[in-house]
């Protein structure tokens, strides 16, 4: 399997390619989505003499978070699934970071909470779906409503809810690789079919190609 991991979840993309038994971690990248994504990839691909065809899986981070990094990335692996016909692993952040906290050995419950702006949190609770390492529970609420001190946040986020947050962790790409080793087949989805997560219910997902001008809008 040769498999393109993108994390498009926070303010700068992270990047890793596995090309069989080859790791290739291309770490975060600064600058924006649009312009760093492509030519990363192809110049990791280049240098070991593969080429972007050779693609045929994605694990994505596909929300919620960055509105405009999670469309540009999501479309990216819309053109590539053209190409390839890739087969995606869509994963979300709060899951993701449920996830790193259990394998860092922390205390349950693995409660996540993220900052999702203008008064408003990201929220992963419920424990684990049948199987699978993805949260029950993924909404947006006030953060005002988030009660407790038993919530783990993003290590990005030392300011949010400090009152209320007990640890934070930092997914790493190789967390990314673990979460999708831990997954099972019918997670899996066609290339095409893959959709930002965004929670928000007043954000609707339109193909970048069915609406370009609306590319770098924030």
């Amino acid at each position: 399997m040769n498999c393109l991991y993108l994390d498009a979840s926070r303010s700068s993309l992270g990047l890793a390619v596995q090309l069989g038994d080859i790791w290739i971690d291309a770490g975060v990248l600064d600058g924006r989505h649009d312009a760093v994504l492509l030519p990363t990839v192809t110049r990791v691909l280049a240098a070991h003499a593969t080429s972007l065809e050779a693609i045929d899986s994605v694990v994505c981070v596909h929300g919620p978070g960055s509105f405009t990094g999670l469309r540009i990335t999501v479309a990216a692996v819309h053109a590539l699934h053209l190409v390839t016909q890739c087969q995606v692993l869509p994963v979300d952040q709060l899951s993701l970071m449920a996830f790193v906290a259990q394998s860092q050995g922390l205390d349950p419950p693995y409660d996540v909470v993220l900052d999702a702006r203008m008064g408003d949190a990201y929220a992963g609770y419920g424990g684990w779906r049948s199987e699978t390492p993805q949260l029950v529970q993924r909404v947006l609420v006030s953060a005002e409503t988030v009660e407790g001190t038993h919530w783990i946040g993003h290590s990005d986020e030392q300011a949010f809810l400090s009152d209320r947050v007990k640890s934070r962790v930092s997914p790493t790409l190789t967390d990314l690789r673990r979460y999708a080793e831990a997954c099972t087949a019918q997670q899996w989805i066609s290339g095409d079919q893959l959709t930002p997560l965004y929670l928000r219910q007043t954000i609707s997902w339109v193909p970048l190609a069915e609406q370009p001008s609306k590319l770098y809008e924030s």
